[in-house]
């Protein structure tokens, strides 16, 4: 599927080809590294090289249809050629995993640019600004690594990727980590952090940039991190998109409900919350900009404003946007659009089910114990520990008879999971339970 690429105008795309690398930042400019392999070929390596390993190929000019051209680029050195010229075109591809790069010479210093994508690579960068304070944590190269958003950035070494986390599952205390900085600025997408603690090797602060992409591939968030030169850290996040925001839009299958669609993807629609995201879809270039993000494509570039309850919706030639002055009562999940169109739906809260296996440990302040929950397997209770003890690494540490068995995973049905066959309960028979998670940012 081609795009439109003034649809996805500052997205920053890497590939590798014919022993280049390129850097592609759509409806801005095109630049060739000629150092870098093509493991390397990353957002994390690609302004390491020396001056003479790069050329840029021009910089945005204009659109025709789908094409963008570039121009002005480095001089082409001995030739009558004059500067160097490309053109750029981007396909949707989301059986990739990565961005994939073709590029054709037709004359000298003349380059036509392909870039075939999956589709999470045109969405948008993490929001940052609805990340501030969040906390995300990750092993990378026997370190582990935690970034409080806004506040600060730590790493300690670890012996075993569990020692980077703590109750429920989420990152350990910092109190006797390096710091490797403090929140200073946010430029392009990117959180700078500095004046950390003294680097032994160097003599000089630690410090670090961390930079937010969203990508569903991913089921956990997941944090990679190069060192580009002594006690200085470059930290990439890949974020889910549950782990972003309590929601976000999704297009749906023609003739399908929003209650039909967000259910597919382990999520749930709720009419209030659609309404308060409408913002998102009241205006064409909303529109069709979430549209390409979901792999679709229509030819209606007016797109009419509607009430409907099914509205905003696309077909391959016509496109609805949701009133900016709509009522919320007008707002649907349960409504179906024509059989050629497809709703777009905000999706909230997640299915456990997408979580099977992960293992969080957490104490109950209100019944005062602590519980052991494994997704989709089991739930155990340890009534011993305290709430500064229910850690991981404690809870199989008291006598047998604290602990109690809730139930081991039976089935799931509208996001609960239930649990049965647990420990005897005097007259009631085997303990049972139910579980459920709640995205909250």
């Amino acid at each position: 599927l081609t795009m439109d690429p003034d649809l996805v105008t500052g997205r920053t795309l890497y590939g590798h080809f014919d022993a280049h690398c390129f850097k592609i930042v759509v409806g801005s400019e095109i630049r060739q590294n000629s150092d870098l392999s093509s493991s390397d070929c990353n957002y994390l390596n690609f302004d390491k090289s020396a001056a003479d390993k790069y050329y840029s190929l021009g910089s945005y000019s204009s659109t025709n249809g789908t094409t963008q051209h570039f121009v002005g680029g480095t001089n082409c050195d001995g030739t009558d050629v004059g500067d160097r010229t490309s053109t750029l075109r981007l396909v949707l591809d989301n059986s990739l995993a990565a961005a994939e790069v073709e590029v054709v010479e037709p004359s000298t210093c003349v380059y036509e640019v392909l870039v075939k994508a999956p589709g999470y690579l045109f969405a948008e960068e993490a929001p940052i600004d609805m990340l501030n304070q969040q906390v995300f944590c990750g092993v990378s190269a026997g370190w582990c690594y935690q970034i409080k958003l806004g506040v600060a950035a730590y790493q300690k070494p670890v012996s075993s990727d569990g020692e980077c986390f703590d109750n429920m599952g989420v990152c350990a205390s910092t109190g006797s980590w390096n710091i490797i900085g403090h929140y200073s600025s946010t430029t392009s997408g990117v959180q700078s952090y500095d004046g950390g603690d003294n680097c032994a090797d160097t003599s000089a602060p630690r410090s670090g940039t961390a930079k937010f992409v969203m990508d569903n591939t991913v089921p956990l968030p997941t944090v990679s991190v190069d060192e580009a030169s002594v006690c200085v850290y470059e930290m990439f996040v890949r974020l889910p998109a549950y782990t972003v925001r309590a929601g976000t839009w999704y297009s749906g299958h023609s003739g399908e409900s929003c209650d039909a669609t967000c259910h597919v993807l382990g999520m749930a629609c709720s009419e209030t919350v659609m309404s308060e995201n409408s913002n998102n879809v009241s205006s064409t270039s909303g529109v069709l900009a979430l549209i390409a993000e979901q792999g679709g494509s229509t030819t209606d570039t007016d797109c009419d404003s509607s009430e409907d309850s099914y509205a905003p919706a696309w077909s391959s030639s016509t496109c609805y946007l949701s009133s900016p002055s709509r009522a919320q009562s007008t707002f649907s999940c349960e409504a179906t659009p024509p059989s050629s169109f497809d709703r777009l739906c905000f999706c909230q809260s997640l299915d456990p089910d997408v979580l099977n296996g992960a293992s969080f440990t957490v104490f109950d302040h209100n019944g005062g114990h602590c519980y052991e929950i494994t997704v989709g397997s089991g739930i155990r209770q340890n009534v011993e520990l305290t709430s500064s003890s229910c850690v991981s690494g404690n809870f199989d540490s008291s006598a047998a008879d604290k602990y109690y068995d809730l139930g081991s995973y039976s089935s799931t049905s509208s996001s609960i999971q239930h649990f049965v066959g647990g420990t005897s309960c005097d007259s009631v028979g085997s303990r049972s339970s139910t579980l459920r998670l709640v995205v909250d940012n």
